[in-house]
């Protein structure tokens, strides 16, 4: 039975991130269970689509090498834009409940499942945010 496209993170999410970012290349191990969840959801009857920060390749790459089941990878060299998905399983997602006060204390205290916070990665943001900018010419009007 098909039941859509799910839209799966590495970083954090599929891959142990507690090392923090090294480089567009450097993608820790999976975590545990990480190969079996993908087959399940895939056994399940969902499209497995990885959207990722990092180039569609390099993601691609660790995929393979690390043997774990997907349908499509989304990179930050792919189409602009966000990918249709009917659900989105990310270790920074925080869901919308249609309250915009709840939304703002969570997002104003959030932390990843491992006790990260986001302080501290302005430098990584700042390399992200130059990669998709070169990628997508695209001036944004604010």
């Amino acid at each position: 039975m098909d039941k859509g496209i799910i839209a799966i993170d590495i970083d954090g999410t599929l891959a142990d991130n507690s090392g923090g970012f090294q480089g567009e290349t450097v993608i820790g191990d999976p975590l545990p269970g990480a190969k079996e969840f993908l087959q399940a959801l895939h056994d399940d009857g969902w499209e497995i689509m990885i959207h990722t920060c990092r180039a569609a390749g390099v993601a691609a790459g660790w995929l393979a090498d690390h043997g774990l089941y997907h349908d499509s990878v989304h990179g930050s060299d792919s189409t602009p834009g966000k990918p249709v998905a009917k659900i989105y399983l990310d270790d920074r997602g925080i869901t919308f409940t249609g309250n915009f006060a709840a939304a703002r204390k969570k997002i104003n205290s959030f932390a990843t499942w491992n006790g990260d916070d986001v302080d501290g990665e302005v430098e990584q943001r700042a390399r992200m945010r130059a990669v998709m900018r070169a990628a997508w010419p695209i001036k944004v009007r604010r």
